[in-house]
């Protein structure tokens, strides 16, 4: 999954980047980029000759940019670039209402338990959440190539120290598939 996001506006009057405050006297352009890699493994308990349900284990990996062009800095300042693996659980079903037609519904999460805090972090106060549900219909008239198209609604929430950010992307998507 990829997604970049950009705009441009007139902020209010300063912008604090680093500490450092700045007054800004024109637009302002920001951009986010964030590419995130699914790594793992799915296992079918419950088979069937038109679907089956299983469980995810799997590592999201997420590497997230954000920079900001202010006008005063005379060029662009990368805040971000953190690169985060977050490992998730999750459920997993699929029928096939034809031989050439598959619907899907995955719902993956992880949640930051009170006991892990103080093993993961240092922080003071240490937050993280996160759920990814993704229902999909694939179209495949031959077994190498197909269409898809579905909803996905993935939310990220974490508290560190003074550091908060809440994310939620939905909506739908359409693609296509290959196998080899």
């Amino acid at each position: 999954m990829g997604v970049n996001f950009s705009q441009t506006l007139l902020p209010p009057s300063t912008i604090t980047i680093g500490g450092s405050s700045f007054p800004v006297t024109g637009p302002t352009s920001g951009e986010v980029d964030w590419d995130m890699f699914r790594i793992g493994y799915e296992y079918d308990f419950g088979k069937a000759d038109k679907g089956y349900i299983g469980f995810i284990t799997e590592v999201k990996y997420n590497r997230i940019t954000a920079s900001l062009d202010v006008p005063d800095l005379r060029g662009s300042v990368t805040l971000q670039d953190v690169k985060v693996p977050a490992p998730a659980l999750g459920v997993v079903a699929r029928v096939y209402p034809h031989k050439w037609v598959s619907i899907t519904g995955e719902w993956t999460g992880f949640k930051v338990w009170s006991f892990l805090r103080t093993k993961l972090s240092d922080a003071e106060t240490f937050e993280a959440n996160f759920k990814d549900f993704d229902v999909y219909g694939t179209f495949s008239p031959t077994r190498f190539f197909g269409v898809q198209g579905g909803y996905r609604n993935f939310s990220v929430d974490y508290i560190v120290d003074a550091d908060t950010g809440d994310l939620s992307l939905k909506g739908l998507y359409f693609g296509g598939m290959v196998r080899f």
